[in-house]
């Protein structure tokens, strides 16, 4: 099997049919960024109903990167175009959950039901294409129009810069270790995901015996009194973060809320989470916190929410306060509850100081 790799820039994108090879989801015919001559188009499979925000997310000027890391795109079909250039048709083999900063909401990918073998290969036609040469032609000049007239106090950089599809990394399902103050579920095994060979090497730092926050299975050890508990912490740090009120929309959330919303998740949804809130274990990248109104049968006492910092901030020392408003909110990237009703809910800081 080949893969390709590298920075293309999306011409056009198109629905997909159920006259296609592909029956459900969007190709997007994209032009690379080091080697112009060579275009891809990109078959996103997923369900028909993302296939909305499939739609308001690649968009023509959008950048996809494709790495070796954590996104294989397989070419499944090669084509020598009229006028030399190289078209492949690639498709991811990860079927990873997107977001980009220019559009509401997410979209996750999964395999197709079926293939209609006969529609055959390449998905995109020369019609299609002379269309979306032009398009991205006509965007091209605009931009170049609009950076000429941009004024002194918006730079051209941070005004036209092209945007990126991001992928959004699923936090890893792992369930706290009991305490006696605070009766969270035993340690349940995590939900696998499909995902590339990418060495993790958790964190552990040491924490006073107040809280634990998800983290890998650890070694058994000698019993030790007053053993401290340990926040993990692994993954890449590293995502787009926007100053306060610059971030894009979607569905504002305070703690009482999430109860609400626990069993079906964000389900494609951008959620903000907003609230004051108390530290309650805290490492060097991501801290959990806890709303002050903890009283028994509260909407709010059996809802953990685990915080990540990304690179360049800090986790807020054990014991401290958080604020939130509508202009500086956590983005909740998951929510899981438990058998025994605990509620984890996984959020990063998205906003600048």
């Amino acid at each position: 099997m080949q893969y390709v790799l590298g920075t293309f820039n999306i011409l056009d994108s198109y629905e997909l049919t159920a006259d296609e090879f592909f029956p459900s989801g969007v190709v997007a015919i994209a032009q690379s960024k080091e080697h112009p001559e060579l275009l891809i188009e990109q078959i996103f499979c997923a369900d028909k109903r993302v296939i909305p925000a499939l739609h308001r997310t690649l968009l023509t000027g959008l950048d996809l990167d494709l790495k070796r890391e954590n996104e294989l795109a397989a070419v499944v079909n090669v084509e020598r175009l009229r006028d030399g250039r190289i078209k492949l048709t690639t498709v991811s083999i990860l079927y990873p959950s997107y977001a980009s900063a220019a559009a509401d909401g997410t979209f996750t990918l999964e395999p197709p039901r079926e293939l209609n073998v006969g529609a055959g290969l390449p998905v995109i036609d020369t019609a299609r294409l002379r269309e979306a040469d032009a398009k991205h032609e006509h965007h091209r000049q605009k931009a170049l129009i609009a950076k000429s007239k941009a004024a002194s106090s918006k730079p051209v950089e941070t005004a036209y810069a092209p945007q990126r599809l991001m992928r959004v990394e699923k936090p890893v399902a792992v369930e706290m270790a009991s305490t006696e103050n605070d009766n969270p579920p035993v340690p349940a095994t995590p939900e696998m995901e499909v995902r590339a060979a990418i060495p993790v090497v958790p964190i552990a730092v040491a924490l006073p015996a107040t809280e634990v926050a998800p983290t890998p299975e650890v070694a058994a050890t000698p019993a030790e009194p007053q053993q401290p508990k340990v926040i993990a912490a692994a993954g890449s740090r590293n995502w787009q973060v926007y100053e306060p009120g610059r971030m894009p929309r979607g569905r504002l959330l305070s703690p009482g809320d999430i109860a609400g919303i626990a069993k079906s998740g964000p389900a494609g949804e951008r959620i903000y989470l907003q609230g004051e809130f108390n530290v309650t274990a805290s490492g060097s990248d991501r801290a959990v916190l806890r709303a002050p109104q903890r009283g028994f049968g509260t909407r709010t006492d059996k809802i953990r929410i685990i915080v990540q910092y990304p690179n360049g901030m800090n986790a807020p020392a054990d014991g401290a306060s958080v604020s939130r408003n509508a202009r500086r909110p956590f983005q909740v990237m998951d929510i899981r509850e438990s058998t025994g009703g605990q509620i984890n809910v996984y959020v990063r800081e998205v906003t600048t100081p």
